[in-house]
Protein backbone atom coordinates (compact mmCIF):
# COMPACT_ATOMS: atom_id res chain seq x y z
CA UNK A 1 0.00 0.00 0.00
CA UNK A 2 1.27 3.64 -0.59
CA UNK A 3 1.75 6.15 1.94
CA UNK A 4 0.72 9.91 1.62
CA UNK A 5 4.44 11.36 1.28
CA UNK A 6 5.56 13.01 4.19
CA UNK A 7 8.33 14.21 6.21
CA UNK A 8 7.18 13.68 9.68
CA UNK A 9 4.89 10.55 10.05
CA UNK A 10 3.52 11.91 13.21
CA UNK A 11 1.42 14.03 11.26
CA UNK A 12 -0.75 10.84 10.43
CA UNK A 13 -2.66 8.08 11.70
CA UNK A 14 -3.61 4.55 10.88
CA UNK A 15 -5.57 1.99 11.57
CA UNK A 16 -6.38 -1.15 11.10
CA UNK A 17 -8.71 -3.86 10.82
CA UNK A 18 -8.96 -7.91 9.93
CA UNK A 19 -11.26 -10.46 9.51
CA UNK A 20 -11.66 -13.96 8.24
CA UNK A 21 -12.89 -12.21 4.93
CA UNK A 22 -11.64 -8.53 4.10
CA UNK A 23 -8.39 -6.61 5.36
CA UNK A 24 -9.00 -2.89 5.87
CA UNK A 25 -6.60 -0.04 6.43
CA UNK A 26 -6.91 4.06 6.57
CA UNK A 27 -5.02 7.01 6.89
CA UNK A 28 -6.31 10.14 8.95
CA UNK A 29 -4.86 13.16 9.58
CA UNK A 30 -3.40 13.18 13.02
CA UNK A 31 -6.82 14.58 14.82
CA UNK A 32 -8.53 12.09 12.79
CA UNK A 33 -11.25 14.15 11.82
CA UNK A 34 -10.26 13.52 8.56
CA UNK A 35 -9.62 10.63 6.46
CA UNK A 36 -6.75 10.35 3.28
CA UNK A 37 -8.23 6.83 2.30
CA UNK A 38 -9.42 4.12 3.37
CA UNK A 39 -8.81 0.48 1.78
CA UNK A 40 -10.89 -3.05 1.36
CA UNK A 41 -9.15 -6.14 0.12
CA UNK A 42 -11.20 -9.43 -0.05
CA UNK A 43 -8.76 -11.08 -2.59
CA UNK A 44 -5.41 -10.19 -2.65
CA UNK A 45 -5.08 -12.34 -6.05
CA UNK A 46 -7.66 -9.73 -7.88
CA UNK A 47 -6.83 -6.52 -8.95
CA UNK A 48 -7.54 -3.04 -6.96
CA UNK A 49 -10.15 -0.25 -7.85
CA UNK A 50 -9.49 3.37 -6.68
CA UNK A 51 -12.75 4.97 -6.12
CA UNK A 52 -12.25 9.39 -5.88
CA UNK A 53 -15.13 11.03 -3.16
CA UNK A 54 -15.56 14.36 -3.36
CA UNK A 55 -18.01 14.31 -0.36
CA UNK A 56 -16.67 13.53 3.59
CA UNK A 57 -17.21 9.63 4.41
CA UNK A 58 -18.06 8.56 7.71
CA UNK A 59 -16.07 4.85 7.11
CA UNK A 60 -13.30 3.68 9.16
CA UNK A 61 -11.69 1.13 8.78
CA UNK A 62 -13.77 -1.15 10.81
CA UNK A 63 -17.36 0.19 9.98
CA UNK A 64 -18.48 0.89 6.61
CA UNK A 65 -20.87 3.76 5.35
CA UNK A 66 -23.16 3.52 2.80
CA UNK A 67 -21.31 4.90 -0.05
CA UNK A 68 -18.53 2.81 1.11
CA UNK A 69 -20.93 -0.44 0.85
CA UNK A 70 -22.19 0.60 -2.73
CA UNK A 71 -18.55 1.03 -3.71
CA UNK A 72 -17.89 -2.50 -2.55
CA UNK A 73 -20.79 -4.38 -3.97
CA UNK A 74 -19.92 -2.88 -7.11
CA UNK A 75 -15.89 -3.57 -7.15
CA UNK A 76 -16.63 -7.53 -5.96
CA UNK A 77 -19.71 -7.40 -8.86
CA UNK A 78 -17.00 -6.44 -11.50
CA UNK A 79 -14.44 -8.48 -10.43
CA UNK A 80 -12.34 -6.63 -8.29
CA UNK A 81 -10.30 -8.07 -5.39
CA UNK A 82 -10.48 -4.44 -3.01
CA UNK A 83 -10.87 -0.86 -3.32
CA UNK A 84 -9.16 2.08 -2.33
CA UNK A 85 -11.39 5.12 -1.64
CA UNK A 86 -9.72 7.92 -1.60
CA UNK A 87 -11.53 11.18 -0.24
CA UNK A 88 -9.99 14.69 -2.67
CA UNK A 89 -11.57 17.09 0.41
Amino acid sequence: MILPEVSNLNEYKTGMYMSTSMQSMAVYNSEEDHRFWLSRTWDVGKPTVAYIGLNPSTATEAQDDPTGLRCGRRAKREGFGGMIMLNAF
